[in-house]
């Protein structure tokens, strides 16, 4: 990010912003499964970056990719995991 640059240091402030925001909204999430609650979180991800998405190939696309992923990898591990311990499955083998 060039310093110089008003507009991505504000979108990256805007961005860091609806993350924190989207941390109290995972909180407040009312799903009794973990597959439900990672499909409602990733929804409401989603809706944040694509309604104003951030200007490409900027720290603040980088918060938005970064915490789409770190969503899906849970959202994997939420169905993957179980699937493995109800076939008595071990990732240690």
């Amino acid at each position: 990010m060039e310093e110089d640059d008003p507009e991505q240091l504000r979108q990256l402030r805007v961005w860091t912003g609806r993350l924190q925001d989207f941390t109290t909204f995972l909180a407040g999430i009312d799903e009794t499964g973990p597959i439900d609650y990672c499909a409602t979180a990733c929804e409401a991800w989603q809706v944040r970056f694509t309604t104003d998405p951030p200007m490409p190939a900027t720290a603040a696309t980088l918060v938005v990719l970064e915490t789409l992923q770190a969503l899906l990898e849970v959202t994997h591990a939420s169905t993957v995991v179980p699937l493995y311990m109800s076939r008595g499955i071990r990732r240690d083998s």
